[in-house]
């Protein structure tokens, strides 16, 4: 088993009990903050681009609306989630 399977394994047998309970408040707080910085960073002008770069991705695939491959969709996302911290 290489490093990326044991990693993935692990993943997998996650369970909200084998995670300690102060490593997941910590997870909450890190997942909301994401969030909150996700959506306030859609209100900037840089923001507001990387939306219009996936839309114009999607359209060059030939898809409708902002669908566009995952890979795009996560890098999108993050760009724009790290626009506000």
């Amino acid at each position: 088993m290489n490093g990326i399977d044991a990693l993935a394994s692990f993943i997998a047998g996650l369970t909200p009990e084998t995670i300690a309970p102060p490593v997941r408040d910590k997870l909450r707080l890190h997942v909301a903050d994401n969030i909150g910085a996700w959506v306030a960073a859609t209100a900037t002008a840089e923001g507001r681009a990387l939306i219009a770069f996936q839309r114009e991705l999607a359209a060059a695939a030939g898809t409708a609306g902002a669908a566009v491959n995952p890979f795009d969709a996560v890098t999108v996302n993050c760009a724009v989630a790290r626009l506000s911290e």
